[in-house]
């Protein structure tokens, strides 16, 4: 006959076996392309750079922290401090701190935003994000096939964020 411990444990370990993980809300640093001749690393968006445009949301493609490459700051949102470009340094400039964002997702339904990296289930909605025309428009010149990966054909996908106040929904 199973032990009681046997089940519970044999019960415990089935739980953690469905659960998935994500990375969903987890910080990630904003960075860009570089457009300097030889330069194949991109390089990072200042704070400095999105206080200027805050009613935007900021997409950083081809992100190394995060699963789908995105990683995003949206606009009126509770959005990652910045941090100073080396690690372990907390003493640079406001002028020369990385603007911080987090890990995203497309998605069509807040199912799919669900849980976020730390487990909760209430963190992300699935959201349209707020871009510029121009942002889009050189994108969608400069390389196609990131643009329609990302955004499909009409650059209205909707991706998990983090919730908007009120004036901004």
């Amino acid at each position: 006959m199973i032990r009681a411990s046997t089940l519970v444990g044999l019960a415990a370990l089935a739980l953690t076996a469905c659960s998935a993980t994500t990375d969903l809300g987890q910080t990630c640093k904003m960075t860009k392309p570089c457009k300097e001749a030889g330069c194949t690393k991109p390089v990072n968006i200042l704070q400095s750079e999105v206080e200027k445009n805050t009613g935007l949301d900021y997409v950083a493609l081809g992100s190394a922290e995060c699963d789908d490459l995105v990683c995003i700051r949206t606009a009126n949102s509770l959005n990652p401090d910045p941090v100073c470009p080396n690690e372990g340094d907390t003493t640079c400039p406001a002028s020369e701190r990385v603007a911080m964002g987090y890990c995203t997702s497309g998605c069509l339904d807040e199912a799919n935003c669900r849980p976020d990296f730390q487990g909760k289930s209430d963190t992300m909605q699935c959201n349209q994000l707020l871009l510029s025309d121009s942002y889009l428009n050189q994108l969608k010149t400069e390389d196609p096939d990131t643009y329609n990966r990302v955004f499909g054909s009409g650059a209205s996908a909707n991706y998990c964020i983090l919730p908007r106040t009120a004036a901004e929904q």
